[in-house]
């Protein structure tokens, strides 16, 4: 397992649970990473806007209200990732 990661945190947005739990499975069986896992954009917004700032974003194109793309034109209005 790769330790270099153990202070980094990554954001996963899936609407789908089954999807999350694969890949925080997967990303935990390789790497000693902190991970965040958000079932919607809208609540990974509310997470930024609090000041949680991963490293990386893993986001699902296709979710309701919000979507992938949105989201991440909503990070770049954040100035978030720059």
């Amino acid at each position: 397992m790769i330790e270099e990661f153990k202070n980094k945190a990554i954001a996963i947005i899936d609407d789908e649970q089954e999807i999350l739990d694969v890949f925080k499975d997967m990303i935990n069986s390789h790497i000693n990473i902190n991970i965040y896992d958000f079932n919607s954009s809208l609540k990974a917004i509310e997470s930024l806007q609090d000041g949680f700032q991963p490293n990386v974003f893993l986001v699902d194109i296709r979710m309701p209200k919000m979507n992938g793309l949105e989201f991440i034109a909503k990070l770049k209005k954040m100035n978030i990732g720059r």
